[in-house]
């Protein structure tokens, strides 16, 4: 992922010559110390905005065809920073919202504790039970979506 707000001048000096595609990915993997793999890797741009030559050099990139890319940012500043660039027409945009604490399970991976959670509150004979058995993972794992919420794929 390449975070515009976050990124080294060296990283956005790379969208000053996208013409040797090549030398620029090879510079990529260098400064970010991540190997691309062609066909599998997905490059994210996030705060897109920040960096208009990085969103004008999409066009070309997904023509390349090498990888795939996802770009996200504030839509607002998104529309104002687009005087004088090229944008691809196949640019799909979709609308994003939090999670919910449920998806926020399935995310991880866990199944169990939303179901769990639906139990304690149709039941109330096994509630008490069912808290004292897993209350303290409950609110672990309770603390942890608060924050993912506020501070999302943040390493």
């Amino acid at each position: 992922m390449l975070d515009f707000a976050h990124a080294s001048k060296e990283i956005k000096e790379l969208f000053d010559d996208t013409y040797n595609l090549d030398f620029f990915f090879l510079q990529l993997q260098q400064l970010t110390g991540t190997r691309l793999y062609e066909k599998e890797s997905v490059i994210i741009f996030d705060e897109v905005q920040l960096l208009p030559k990085a969103r004008q050099a999409i066009k070309y990139l997904f023509a390349d065809g090498r990888y795939k890319y996802i770009e996200t940012g504030s839509l607002i500043s998104i529309k104002k920073n687009t005087k004088d660039i090229l944008i691809r027409s196949e640019e799909h945009k979709i609308s994003m919202y939090p999670m919910d604490f449920e998806e926020f399970l399935w995310a991880k991976g866990d199944e169990i504790t939303a179901d769990t959670i639906k139990i304690l509150l149709k039941n109330k004979k096994q509630r008490t039970f069912l808290i004292k058995q897993v209350g303290a993972v409950m609110a672990s794992t309770c603390f942890g979506y608060k924050l993912f919420k506020y501070h999302p794929f943040k390493n």
